[in-house]
C-alpha cells in the first residue's frame, strides 16, 4: 500500500484499524456518513474492499468508532 506525502514521495503505510477508521472519518467528514461505504472507504486508503475486513467487523464497526 503506498501512500503520498506532502511532498509527493511515496511511503509504505501498512494498513491498520486506526488508519481505516481515520480514513473513514475523513470521508464522512468531506460527503457525509449516509455516503460511506466499504467500497469508497477502500478506494480512499488504495486498497482492496475486503482489505479492510482484517480489521474491522464491518460497516457498523466503523461508524461505531467515528
Amino acid at each position: 500500500m503506498k501512500q503520498s506525502g506532502d511532498d509527493g514521495a511515496q511511503a509504505d503505510v501498512p494498513l491498520s484499524r486506526t488508519r481505516i477508521l481515520e480514513a473513514a472519518l475523513r470521508l464522512a467528514d468531506r460527503s457525509g456518513v449516509e455516503s460511506l461505504s466499504m467500497r469508497k472507504l477502500a478506494g480512499e486508503l488504495g486498497v482492496k474492499a475486503m482489505s479492510l475486513y482484517n480489521h474491522v467487523a464491518n460497516k457498523d464497526d466503523i461508524l461505531a468508532h467515528v
